[in-house]
């Protein structure tokens, strides 16, 4: 089954229209609800790629331009789209834009968005290593490109945190630690890590 295969059987996992526009529908106005949605989504990492559509795409982009430029709305969002922006989508304004009429179902939207682009990145990941696959011959080596679509689900899955420690660097941080104690003189048994003592 390929990629288009999939993608037609089961458009909903991959299609995010409605959560798209009801998001920019929910901060259109120039309130604190409609700023405060605003302020989840960027804080849930949405930029413009969450957005498959062109028009939502383009006016997100045009919508965080404004917030920086302290001109939050979608008046400020407008000004700051492509002159021909209505003229290539002229559904846009009564489509999307009033899509909603409060922004209190903003959290289902960021959701809906953030599902189906990790849909659509895990396609990804499946289509690269299907190519791979196809080109590989005798000398490829079929571990080398598990971890390479491995390493592309871990890059998916990390946490959200950057100052978090993997496994490893906990383990290498929490010996350097015990040494450097008992380099001072400190304890020579560490409760809860039987194997120092």
């Amino acid at each position: 089954m390929s990629q288009s295969d999939i993608m037609t059987s089961n458009p909903s996992v991959f299609d995010a229209y409605d959560s798209e526009r009801g998001l920019i529908s929910s901060c259109r106005d120039e309130d604190d609800l409609s700023f405060e949605v605003f302020a989840k989504a960027v804080e849930a990492g949405i930029t413009s790629d969450y957005f498959s559509n062109k028009a939502c795409k383009q006016y997100w982009h045009a919508l965080c331009l404004a917030e920086k430029e302290g001109d939050f709305g979608s008046i400020g969002a407008m000004l700051r789209l492509p002159k021909t922006f209505q003229e290539e989508h002229p559904y846009f304004f009564t489509e999307v834009l009033t899509a909603c009429d409060t922004p209190i179902h903003g959290n289902r939207y960021i959701e809906g968005l953030i599902k189906a682009k990790s849909f659509r990145d895990l396609m990804d990941v499946s289509s690269d290593l299907e190519m791979e696959i196809h080109d590989s011959n005798k000398m490829t080596d079929p571990m080398s490109l598990a971890m390479k679509a491995e390493a592309k689900l871990e890059e998916m899955i990390r946490p959200e945190s950057k100052t978090l420690m993997d496994s490893k660097q906990l383990a290498d941080h929490t010996i350097k630690a015990i040494e450097k104690e008992l380099n001072q003189g400190g304890a020579t048994y560490v409760p809860h890590l039987p194997w120092l003592r």
